[in-house]
Parts: structure tokens; sequence; C-alpha cells
């Protein structure tokens, strides 16, 4: 009687691309694109391209299931969210949730996702349409950061910050037109622009606009303007 015996060969397999390898060296070598996204999970990068994919798949499809990093590592819309989460931690977008939830409302193309062009008209919008206590809380927040880096006070920020640097604030939306138009030093700094500076920031501003805003909302027009010069902003 003779016996068919058939050796069983051992086999690699990659867990990230289910490849497999006769060879153990040659497997151990092995690199693929999945295995590398892998291996960049904890890279803040990954994280927030991870969390902006999240809510992109909740947005669009509302699934209750949640997204995997398994899931986001095999996406084709994994680049398009790591480039998304690169332009935000370079760019320091303000709530990078709310920029993703902007960009998929108004139907902007992928392309220009990651575009000063899109990140405009975003800040834009925000300014427009955020409540007096965000926009306020922001701007103070950022009067605070620069009198502990230059060992200031924070209503000195108008008076003595680099006029360069406050005109960056504000096309960047950091400083909120309630802050601008309602203390002192602030209406002051606005005074100190050239005609040529003042038309640049206009869309920022919004003169017209923010006019008839802060007619309608007195109440908070006098509880600002008293505690700024409380504050003596």
């Amino acid at each position: 009687m003779i016996l068919n015996l058939k050796m069983k060969i051992k086999t690699y397999k990659c867990e990230y691309c289910e490849k497999k390898y006769k060879d153990e060296k040659i497997f151990l070598k092995h690199k693929c694109r999945f295995k590398e996204r892998y291996e960049n999970k904890t890279k803040k990068i990954n994280q927030l391209g991870f969390l902006l994919f999240e809510q992109h798949h909740t947005l669009l499809q509302g699934a209750k299931i949640k997204k995997t990093y398994g899931d986001f590592v095999k996406s084709s819309l994994y680049k398009l969210f790591i480039n998304l989460a690169t332009y935000v931690l370079e760019t320091k977008v303000l709530y990078p949730e709310k920029y993703l939830n902007f960009l998929i409302c108004n139907k902007i193309r992928t392309q220009l996702w990651n575009k000063d062009v899109s990140y405009e008209k975003y800040i834009l919008d925000l300014l427009e349409k955020e409540s007096m206590f965000d926009g306020v809380s922001r701007t103070l927040k950022l009067m605070q950061s620069w009198a502990i880096k230059n060992n200031d006070t924070y209503n000195n920020f108008f008076k003595k910050a680099p006029k360069p640097l406050i005109y960056y604030y504000i096309t960047q939306g950091e400083i909120s037109p309630w802050v601008l138009y309602c203390s002192k030093s602030g209406l002051n700094f606005l005074k100190s622009l050239l005609d040529e500076e003042i038309e640049k920031l206009k869309p920022f501003i919004n003169p017209f606009s923010w006019r008839r805003k802060l007619i309608i909302n007195k109440k908070e027009v006098e509880f600002l303007t008293d505690l700024f010069t409380r504050e003596n902003i």
C-alpha cells in the first residue's frame, strides 16, 4: 500500500494587503501602502484625517455604524483626507469639523478642499454667522496668548501688536468684527489703516453688513462696549 503524503508548504500572509509569500525573508521585507498607512496610525495627520473621514461618512450617509481605522486605510478617500488634514494643520484651520461641514454643504469640489480660496469662503461665512459669544471668546483667547508670549497685558493687543500681525489675524478669521467694532482700541486700529488696507480687509470686516448687525443687536453691543471699557480694551 502506497501512502500519498503531501508536504504542507508554509506560507506567510500580509494582514494588510493579504498578499502571500513562501519565503519568510522576503515576507519580512514586504512593504505595502496599506501597511505603511497602519504604521502611521498614531501620527497627528492620520488621526485628524481619520476623524474627518468618519465625519464625512456620517454627514453623507447618516450611518450609525462607525467607520474603523481599517476602513479608512483601505478607502479610496484616504489620500483626500490625509491631504485635507495636512492643510488643516499647516493653515491652522478654525474648527476643522465645521470646515468640512461647510465644504460638503456648499458642494465644493474635493480638488478645492485644501485650497485657500475655499478656506477664505468658509472664514467669511463663519464671521458672518457665528454667535457673538464664539467670536469674542476666540478673539480674547488670541489676545491673551499674545500677551503671554510678549510679557504684556491682553488689553494692549491692538495698541502694541505689530500692525501686519493684527492684519493677518483678521484675514484668518482669528479676530471677530464684534471686538473690532465694539472696542475703542479695535476701532482705533481700523482708523490707523490706509485706504488700500481697509479695502483689502472689507470682505472680513464687512462695514455695511456689520453696521446693520450692530443696530439690530443693541443689547449685545451695550454689553460688549461696557465690558471692553472696563477692561480698557
